[in-house]
């Protein structure tokens, strides 16, 4: 009783905006192992193995270990880590039948070992504790850990991160890129626009 809009789920905890086409479950590892590369330049060559620690709730949900297909990979850990390493990224490109049973994504995806940890499974299943461990050919060891993934009320995508998500969605739909820049300016300024039904018209598909 009385609740409604007090708060708005908007508000409170907030939306999430998902900055990968997979499974939210794979989304805290692969925002901590896109910041492990960035932060230490890690090359898919210099990989040995990947550990992937997580409650057994994730490791049954993400159940394709060995997917064969665009589909299956959206809830593989082992793809979307595997393809992060290769690529430094995961949009809807990547997600295909052609690029998951390429060799060299089949070979990396052997190379994560995606496991039930004791520390996540304690951490509760409310939480998507993931544990990393990136062990490279020269012995060198780099760890990190996550329970909330980029673009989650914790830790929210800026602007600038949700209109380059757009622009991949929009690339890979074919838009041209003048039609893409003119929806990313116009929302930009969506709070102080006169007419917000202005934006439909830009949405369309036959829009140029």
């Amino acid at each position: 009783m009385n609740r409604l809009g007090n708060p708005w789920t908007f508000v409170s905890p907030g939306i999430s905006l998902k900055p990968y086409p997979s499974g939210s479950l794979t989304h805290p590892a692969m925002t901590e192992l896109a910041r492990l590369i960035q932060a230490n330049n890690i090359q898919a060559a210099q990989v040995d193995k990947v550990d992937l620690g997580a409650n057994h709730n994730m490791t049954t949900t993400l159940l394709h270990h060995d997917p064969k297909t665009g589909l299956e990979a959206k809830f593989s850990m082992e793809f979307c880590l595997a393809i992060l390493l290769l690529e430094h990224k995961a949009g809807l490109a990547q997600f295909s039948d052609q690029v998951v049973r390429r060799p060299d994504v089949q070979a990396m995806m052997r190379k994560i070992n995606f496991y039930v940890d004791s520390e996540a499974e304690s951490a509760g299943f409310d939480k998507m504790t993931s544990l990393l461990k990136i062990t490279l050919k020269d012995g060198k060891v780099i760890t990190g850990r996550a329970a909330f993934g980029k673009g989650s009320p914790a830790d929210p995508m800026t602007f600038a991160e949700a209109a380059m998500k757009f622009r991949g969605c929009a690339e890979f739909a074919e838009w041209p890129q003048a039609k893409t820049e003119k929806i990313i300016a116009f929302v930009r300024t969506l709070e102080t626009a006169a007419d917000v039904s202005a934006l439909s018209p830009l949405l369309s598909a036959n829009a140029g």
